[in-house]
């Protein structure tokens, strides 16, 4: 159907390109906490780091204080993606999604619906990403152990960064 990677994120790195509404964030931290599995990894761009689908689901992962989370990562770009309006007056310019992301002016909630062209028609995005069905309990190890095992001569500031932009 579509490419994806699913990788460990900070969440601190993810980029909600939407506001949340409270009462869903709730009923999402509700869900979590009494199930104690996390189902469905967020859905993001794998070059910006965009949230494409899962804002509820980032928020309440935030919030229960997880700081890594499983993130599906796609070419947001790939033409079989669109950001349809959930209005269902259009389509909103994936680029403008990005944008909002980038400079951290999201738009309403539930303002973009992002569907997958299939040969059988669009179905939403997350439709086409399995769940990952991950215990939180597993979750919350993984972030400890990382944090007591990074070296602190990892963290020196001189370590040249090899994505940073180079100047001409």
């Amino acid at each position: 159907m579509i490419e994806y990677k699913v990788s460990l994120i900070d969440v601190r790195a993810l980029k909600p390109h939407e506001r949340v509404e409270e009462a869903r964030v709730e009923e999402v931290m509700r869900s979590l906490l009494e199930e104690r599995v996390l189902h469905r990894a967020i859905l993001a761009d794998a070059i910006t780091l965009t949230v494409i689908d899962g804002h509820h689901r980032l928020e309440s992962f935030k919030r229960i204080g997880l700081t890594v989370v499983p993130v599906a990562l796609v070419n947001y770009m790939d033409q079989r993606i669109v950001a349809a309006r959930w209005d269902g007056r259009g389509v909103i310019d994936k680029k403008l999604v990005l944008e909002r992301a980038a400079r951290g002016v999201p738009f309403p909630p539930k303002t973009t619906r992002h569907l997958l062209a299939t040969k059988a028609g669009f179905i939403h995005v997350s439709e086409a990403i399995p769940e990952v069905n991950i215990e939180l309990r597993a979750l919350f190890e993984y972030a400890v152990f990382r944090t007591e095992e990074l070296p602190r001569s990892s963290l020196r500031a001189s370590t040249p960064n090899p994505y940073s932009l180079k100047s001409s």
